[in-house]
């Protein structure tokens, strides 16, 4: 319940702070692949886990810090040719919208208290802390992907994942 609560208050968050970019589209997944009718751009919202926070009491109350993960992908065409060989991330605008996600997940109480509001029970034990940025890793992928199998007519597709840790929440024991 915890996890879900985050995952859906990211993707809410994260579409109020985008609306600028055309044509992109959220959603929390199982992995970090996007919906199979993406369009050009997805942002897959997905769990990566969870640990136990020791606790300075009586054992009254459970702590758990969770690790999250957005896969921001981007799919275009391009000639298959040396031209379309060129074109990158960069040219695409991939990195600067990773580092733009990068900067609203980190460190953002409104993420936090949009991810209380979507608790069954948000009084048990509000989020606590926000998420903290721990990395982003850049790729190109193949057609699989994006759920194609059709190689000779695959567009090409970019990848950024970024990983993010902290969400705190500590809630009492029933």
């Amino acid at each position: 319940m915890s996890m879900t609560a985050l995952l859906k208050g990211a993707e809410a968050y994260l579409k109020s702070q985008t609306g600028d970019i055309r044509e992109l589209r959220f959603g929390v997944m199982p992995d970090g692949k996007p919906d199979p009718k993406m369009g050009k751009w997805y942002c897959s919202i997905y769990p990566i886990g969870k640990t136990q926070v020791p606790t300075r009491n009586d054992g009254a109350k459970k702590a758990e810090r969770f690790t999250f993960a957005c896969s921001l992908t981007v799919k275009f065409n391009a000639p298959r040719d040396r031209q379309g060989a060129a074109i990158t991330m960069d040219d695409i605008g991939i990195m600067d919208i990773a580092e733009r996600f990068e900067n609203y997940v980190h460190g953002s109480y409104d993420l936090i208290t949009q991810s209380t509001a979507f608790l069954d029970d948000p009084a048990s034990g509000p989020f606590a802390e926000p998420m903290v940025w721990s990395g982003t890793s850049y790729s190109l992928k193949d057609s699989s992907w994006v759920w194609s199998t059709i190689e000779t007519t695959a567009p090409i597709i970019y990848v950024a994942d970024m990983r993010f840790f902290g969400g705190l929440r500590v809630r009492p024991i029933r």
